[in-house]
């Protein structure tokens, strides 16, 4: 779909949606969007940038423990929780 819309919008391109690293990188090197953004990648780690950088595991949705809240609590709630109790990544644990 990136790759049909690309060529029809002539300022910068952003692309999302179930991307990682990996992924990301292959549109951006594809032609297929100028930028990319992690939206639910960073809900579920706060320092996604360092992440990336080192390669340390990544928290996914799939640490959510009930899915149902997902995005009533998890994306889209009125408290911390979601933010404040996955797991947090240190470069110690590796």
């Amino acid at each position: 779909m990136r790759e049909n819309l690309r060529h029809l919008f002539k300022g910068t391109f952003i692309a999302n949606c179930n991307l990682d690293l990996e992924s990301g990188t292959k549109v951006i090197e594809d032609g297929h969007a100028d930028l990319c953004s992690f939206g639910r990648l960073y809900v579920c780690n706060d320092n996604l940038v360092e992440r990336f950088k080192t390669g340390a595991p990544l928290n996914g949705v799939q640490h959510v423990k009930d899915q149902s809240k997902l995005f009533s609590v998890y994306f889209y709630g009125n408290g911390a929780l979601g933010y404040t109790d996955l797991s947090v990544y240190s470069p110690d644990q590796q």
